[in-house]
């Protein structure tokens, strides 16, 4: 009786949380953030060259205005604009991580290495340490270009 509870004991302390989901998720969730407060300084510092010729950076109206005055055309307009490719990346590239951490640690749950709750919390400890983390030493001003 005593050697099945002492079993038991090492397999519950064994599992909880688990190491894989925690840090592929303290990992990538660090890459994450990184990537985006780049590719965000890069879209900003685009569209800062982009309006480089302006006195101040035009709004919406303004340049529907310039655009039915004729002092700006539209093929202009069109080169000055931040791609949407550069846009679309500074949005999809910070989750490509985030998705491969996602599958790190649901191939703990499909190998049946690790009940969902220590999965779950291993996820949750990763991701909030890199948050802490990024932030401490990242400050929200990063994605100043």
């Amino acid at each position: 009786l005593h050697t099945a509870y002492r079993r038991q004991r090492q397999m519950c302390i064994r599992d909880s949380p688990s190491g894989h989901s925690s840090m592929s998720f303290a990992g990538l969730t660090y890459l994450a953030w990184y990537l985006r407060g780049t590719l965000n300084a890069l879209v900003l510092k685009w569209a800062q060259y982009a309006y480089s010729d302006y006195e101040t950076t035009p709004n919406d109206d303004s340049i529907h205005q310039q655009l039915e005055e004729g002092t700006i055309d539209a093929e202009e307009r069109r080169q000055l604009e931040t791609p949407y490719v550069l846009a679309l990346a500074s949005v999809v590239m910070p989750a490509v991580p985030l998705m491969i951490a996602g599958y790190v640690a649901a191939s703990r749950l499909m190998d049946y290495r690790h009940h969902p709750t220590d999965v779950l919390a291993g996820s949750l400890l990763g991701f909030s340490i890199a948050s802490m983390i990024f932030f401490t030493y990242h400050p929200r001003n990063i994605m100043k270009a």
